[in-house]
C-alpha cells in the first residue's frame, strides 16, 4: 500500500533525526540516496519537515554537488507544495532565506547546467521567503572579493642568495647531463673512488654514491632510474619529458615574472565575487552599482536582448559612456592579459615553488650561507646530480633534492606550506587551477562587459576582443559564453581588421567546433563586406617582414 504525503515526510524526519543518520559523509551512502528519493516525492508544507530538511543541507555541505542536487530538489516540493495552497510560516521562510544565502557563496562548478540549476533553486527560495534581493546590495556583497588561494606571497629572506645558488645548479646540472647523455656513462658512475673526487664529502650533506641505482617500492618500470634512465631515454621508453634544464631565474628576472603574472595570480574567478571589482566601481557610488548591476544581470542568451541594451545604455549615460568604454575595457584586460593560458599558468605555478623551494632550502641548510664560492660550486654540483637521479615526476626540478633529502632524513622533517583561504594546508608545489573556471555569474558578466565594449567600440576593440576570446576558448578556461560573444562581436565588428582578427582565431583554434563556427562567422562578415571567400586566405596571415 502507496504511503501517502504525510506519511513520507513522517519517514523523512525520522530517517533524518535518527541517531546513526550520517547523510553527507560520502554521496553515494545508502542513508544520502535514501534521503534523496523521499525529496523526490510529493510532500506536504510542514514547518517540521522544512526545518529538518534545511538543518542536514546546512550541516552537510561539504560535498557541493550533493548539496545543490538536494536544494534542488527540495525547492521543487516547496514549490509544488505552494501551489497546492500550502503556506509558509514566518520560521519557515528564514530557513528559506538562509538556505538561498548559503547557496549563493558556494555556487557548483562542476557543470554549466548545474549552475543553472542553482541559480533556479536560489531564485525559488527567494520567492517563496517573499523576499526580493536587492540589485545594488548584492552587487555591493560581490565587489568585496577575497584573496586568490594564488596571490604571490612575499619572498623569503636571503631570497637574492637562494636565486643566485639554484642557477648555479642549474648550470651544474646542464654539465652533467650532457656527460650523462654520452653514448658511455662516465667513470664516476661505475667507480666509488672516482665519485668520490668528483663530489667529495663536506660535512654539510652526505653523498651517496649509486643514487641513481636506487630502488624504489610500487615505482613504475618506466620510471626506474638505473644508470640515470630517465635522462638517457627521455621521451622514449621512460615517461619522462625530454631534458630541458633545470629551471632557475635570478633575482631580477624572477621579479620581472612574476610582475607579469601578477594579475594572474591575484584574482579567482571560481567565486561569485567579482574580480578586479574597482576597475569597474571604484568609488561604489549608486551609478557606479547601477552600471556592474546591469552587466552582472546580462541574460543567458546568445545575444542581448532590447532590453537589456537598453538598460545598458542608460547605465552607461549615467557615468558617462566614455567611462563606461574605460572600465569595461580595463576590465576585460585582466581578464585577458596575461590570461589563464597553459603556458602563463606553468609560469605562476614556477613563481610560487620557487618561492616555497627558496623558503625550505633556507629553512633545512641556514648555514649554506656561510660558505664561501668553492664550496658552494661543489655542493651546487652535488644538487644537481641529486635532481638528475632523483627526478620527481615527469620533470627535472629542484624539488627533487628536497625530496630525496626528506627521504633521507626522518618523515616529520620540516615543509613549508602556505595555508589557503580556509586555513587548510596548500596545495603542495603547485597552485590551485580550479579559480581560473568561471562561475556561471562571473562568465554572464565577462559576457556583458564584451557586449558593452561592442556597444561603443574605439581603436583597441578588435585586439581586446580577438585576446578575450583567445584566452576563453583556451582548454585551461573554457568558458565557451563568453568566447562566443567575444567572436560574434568581432563579426559584427564591419572592419578589415576584424576579419584578420577572425582568421588569425581560425587558424589557431584546435576545437573542431569552434573552428567551424568561426569559419561560418568569417565567412558571413566577408560576404557583408564584399570579399570573395578565396581572398580570406590572404588576411591574418604573417608578412615575415614582407609587405
Amino acid at each position: 500500500m502507496p504511503l501517502s504525503p504525510e506519511q513520507r515526510a513522517d519517514l523523512l524526519i525520522a530517517l533524518a533525526t535518527e541517531a546513526q543518520f550520517r547523510i553527507g559523509l560520502e554521496p553515494g551512502d545508502m542513508d544520502g540516496l535514501a534521503f534523496t528519493s523521499f525529496l523526490r516525492f510529493d510532500l506536504r508544507l510542514r514547518s517540521d519537515l522544512i526545518a529538518i530538511v534545511v538543518r542536514v543541507i546546512l550541516e552537510n555541505d561539504r560535498h557541493s554537488g550533493y548539496t545543490h542536487m538536494l536544494s534542488h530538489d527540495f525547492a521543487n516540493i516547496l514549490n509544488r507544495g505552494a501551489q497546492a495552497g500550502g503556506v509558509l510560516t514566518r520560521s519557515d521562510r528564514i530557513l528559506l532565506v538562509k538556505l538561498a544565502d548559503r547557496l549563493e557563496k558556494n555556487p557548483h562548478r562542476s557543470l554549466r547546467e548545474s549552475e543553472r540549476e542553482t541559480r533556479e533553486t536560489i531564485a525559488t527560495l527567494n520567492r517563496l521567503a517573499q523576499r526580493t534581493p536587492d540589485a545594488l546590495s548584492a552587487i555591493s556583497e560581490r565587489l568585496d572579493a577575497e584573496p586568490s588561494c594564488n596571490r604571490l606571497r612575499p619572498p623569503p629572506p636571503f631570497f637574492d642568495f637562494w636565486c643566485d645558488f639554484f642557477v648555479a645548479v642549474s648550470r651544474e646540472a646542464d654539465m652533467l647531463a650532457k656527460e650523462l647523455k654520452a653514448k658511455n656513462l662516465p667513470d664516476w658512475t661505475r667507480s666509488e673512488a672516482k665519485f668520490a673526487e668528483r663530489f667529495p664529502e663536506d660535512g654539510l650533506v652526505p653523498r651517496e654514491f649509486a643514487i641513481w641505482r636506487r630502488s624504489e617500492l610500487g615505482l613504475p618500470a618506466s620510471w626506474d632510474r638505473t644508470d640515470f634512465k630517465p635522462l638517457r631515454n627521455a621521451g622514449r621508453r621512460t615517461g619522462f619529458a625530454e631534458y630541458r634544464g633545470i629551471r632557475s631565474l635570478g633575482r631580477e628576472a624572477f621579479d620581472a615574472l612574476s610582475a607579469e603574472v601578477a594579475t594572474l595570480a591575484d584574482h579567482d574567478w571560481s567565486r561569485n565575487w567579482i574580480p578586479a571589482a574597482d576597475l569597474l566601481a571604484a568609488d561604489r557610488k549608486a551609478d557606479d552599482l547601477a552600471f556592474v548591476a546591469v552587466l552582472a544581470e546580462t541574460p543567458d542568451t546568445p545575444t542581448p536582448g532590447k532590453a537589456w541594451l537598453k538598460r545598458l545604455r542608460a547605465a552607461a549615460d549615467a557615468i558617462g559612456v566614455e567611462e563606461a568604454r574605460r572600465r569595461v575595457a580595463a576590465w576585460l584586460e585582466v581578464f585577458h592579459r596575461p590570461g589563464a593560458l597553459a603556458d602563463r599558468i606553468e609560469d605562476l605555478n614556477f613563481c610560487h615553488a620557487y618561492g616555497l623551494m627558496a623558503a625550505t632550502f633556507e629553512l633545512n641548510f641556514p648555514a649554506w650561507r656561510s660558505l664561501d664560492a668553492e664550496a658552494l660550486a661543489r655542493l651546487a654540483r652535488w644538487v644537481a646530480l641529486v635532481c638528475l637521479a632523483y627526478p620527481d615526476g615527469h620533470r627535472w626540478s629542484l624539488h627533487a633534492f628536497v625530496q630525496w633529502e626528506r627521504d633521507r632524513r626522518a618523515p616529520d622533517a620540516p615543509k613549508i606550506i602556505y595555508p589557503d583561504d580556509r586555513g587548510q594546508s596548500y596545495f603542495g608545489w603547485g597552485i590551485a587551477t580550479n579559480v581560473y573556471r568561471l562561475t556561471l555569474e562571473n562568465e554572464l558578466l565577462l559576457r556583458g562587459a564584451i557586449w558593452a565594449l561592442a556597444e561603443g567600440p574605439g581603436p583597441d576593440t578588435v585586439e581586446i576582443l580577438e585576446r578575450t576570446a583567445t584566452v576563453a576558448i583556451d582548454r585551461v578556461l573554457r568558458a565557451r559564453a563568453a568566447a562566443n560573444a567575444a567572436l560574434n562581436a568581432l563579426a559584427a565588428e564591419d572592419s578589415p581588421a576584424a576579419l584578420e582578427a577572425l582568421t588569425r582565431l581560425r587558424r589557431a583554434i584546435k576545437d573542431k567546433a569552434i573552428a567551424n563556427m568561426v569559419a561560418k562567422l568569417l565567412a558571413k562578415a566577408a560576404a557583408k563586406q564584399g570579399i570573395a571567400a578565396a581572398d580570406l586566405e590572404e588576411l591574418g596571415a604573417p608578412s615575415y617582414g614582407f609587405h
